[in-house]
């Protein structure tokens, strides 16, 4: 690539993420004027490399013409008008990044695409008039190719592992947002749940997982950028209901709710209880609200049951990997990308160094305690090439 070629990329990506030079100068601490000089092709090296950087990619994605902008900066375009941009800008940034990361791991440690067939086409559908009859059906389809029909699902992001969707969490800052998936152009998709929504809830990151998948799955026509920031509501139409209700019953569905139900001594004309809806919610890994909504679809409850009997216990906990967020690692980089970079530690596959990149801590961070907690000897600085 020329020096101008490259300037225009940085231009272009600047422009996707509506950066003023000012602002992208601020997070690449450098001037404002090597900026602009930057984008008319009159820079040094390390200059673009911390441009590139503050726009989300590498020098490296630059010269290898790599839209590495393109996806989540279409699904910073796709956000309310009224929601904080730099907020959601940020944490886009540091799950792209994430993700970038992770695909780079991949290629090191050489790991293998994931092994899902199932026997069934898991590709764009379009949207049919009944939603609701659709999503179940969809999410039926999910659940035998997994070979889990009933049971409960007990890691979304491990069936999103399992269909070649990278999971991601991300603290955005604010409540606002429930989380974020994008797909690039080359139909690679990846999705991110913000561990502030809805108070925290582990349900509810389970929700948003479970939505963002039938994103990945069946909307888009993969092949052109697609991006979504989730905004759950009541009151969605077209994609987000479909996914909102793909959600629930990809988490509980009909069948195994009835089959629950039965086996608590549920019988006949009889309705649900609010202790049927708590142990419903602690058994499928599903809010309570969202429980509530899933009772009338199935016929058991109608409005007024929901407004008598519905409850939040004080618990809403679901303790699983969703939400452990209890490490020393930045969230994002918490789960694939710890797990792919000690293993290319121990291997020799990266220097020590490189592993704090990759986890995102700096030499003053506990990163020794990190690797304690994953029983890494210490002598892997020693013993490891330069990367």
């Amino acid at each position: 690539m020329t020096p101008e070629e490259i300037g225009k990329v940085l231009a272009e990506a600047r422009a996707a993420w509506s950066l003023d030079v000012d602002t992208l100068a601020s997070r690449a601490c450098l001037d404002k004027a090597v900026v602009q000089a930057a984008e008319l092709g009159k820079a040094a090296a390390s200059e673009l490399a911390a441009i590139a950087g503050a726009l989300g990619g590498t020098l490296d994605d630059v010269l290898a013409r790599r839209r590495f902008w393109e996806a989540p900066a279409v699904a910073f375009k796709n956000r309310p008008s009224d929601d904080d941009v730099t907020l959601i800008r940020e944490a886009l940034f540091r799950v792209g990044a994430a993700a970038r990361d992770r695909d780079l791991l991949v290629d090191i440690l050489n790991v293998p695409p994931p092994e899902f067939s199932g026997g069934v086409n898991l590709a764009p559908v379009q949207l049919l008039d009944d939603v609701v009859t659709q999503a179940e059906e969809l999410a039926a389809t999910v659940r035998r190719a997994l070979g889990n029909e009933l049971e409960p699902i007990a890691s979304v992001r491990d069936v999103l592992r399992r269909v070649g969707v990278p999971a991601f969490l991300t603290d955005v800052g604010t409540q606002k947002v429930d989380g974020f998936m994008w797909r690039d152009e080359n139909a690679s998709a990846y999705a991110a749940a913000n561990i502030r929504a809805r108070g925290g809830k582990s349900t509810a990151i389970r929700m948003t997982l479970a939505h963002e998948l039938c994103h990945a799955l069946f909307d888009g026509t993969k092949l052109s950028p697609l991006g979504l920031i989730e905004h759950r509501s009541d009151h969605a139409e077209g994609l987000e209901q479909r996914a909102n209700a793909f959600g629930v019953y990809f988490l509980a569905p009909r069948v195994a709710v009835g089959r629950f139900l039965k086996e608590r001594g549920l019988r006949g004309p009889a309705k649900p209880t609010r202790q049927h809806v708590i142990a419903l919610s602690e058994h499928f890994g599903l809010g309570v609200k969202a429980i509530g909504w899933h009772l009338m679809s199935c016929g058991y409850w109608n409005n007024i049951d929901v407004a008598n009997n519905l409850v939040t216990p004080r618990w809403a906990h679901w303790p699983l990997d969703e939400a452990d967020v209890t490490l020393d690692v930045p969230v994002e980089r918490q789960g694939d990308v710890l797990d792919f970079a000690t293993v290319a530690l121990e291997r020799g596959l990266i220097s020590l160094a490189r592993w704090r990149d990759f986890v995102g801590l700096s030499h003053f961070d506990p990163w020794e305690k990190v690797l304690q907690d994953r029983q890494v000897t210490r002598d892997v600085e020693h013993r490891v090439p330069p990367l």
